[in-house]
């Protein structure tokens, strides 16, 4: 995820655009504690008129939050089918 994170703001540097409005994430709590800081921290760096907003909860809620168009953006532990929404493996936790 991080690396993905700098590679959009590599690519809005190279373009002289910053990300701007609002994003709406959903994060499994299992997840969050480890992953949210640093995002916070690089986005608030690069983007500061980025207004990011978190959702934590259980998968399925967040799931429904995603289909109902209530969040943006979901990182997720499990993989799950999500038909016509794009997906992307950030790693594989061997434990």
């Amino acid at each position: 995820l991080l690396a993905e994170l700098d590679d959009l703001a590599a690519l809005t540097q190279a373009t002289k655009a910053t990300l701007q409005g609002s994003l709406r994430f959903g994060v499994i709590p299992t997840v969050a504690p480890y992953v949210l800081p640093r995002i916070f921290e690089a986005l608030k760096s690069s983007h500061a008129d980025l207004s990011l907003s978190v959702r934590e909860g259980p998968t399925q809620l967040l799931l429904r939050m995603l289909r109902e168009g209530e969040l943006d953006l979901l990182l997720l532990a499990i993989d799950v089918e999500l038909g016509t929404v794009e997906t992307l493996a950030l790693f594989d936790d061997p434990f």
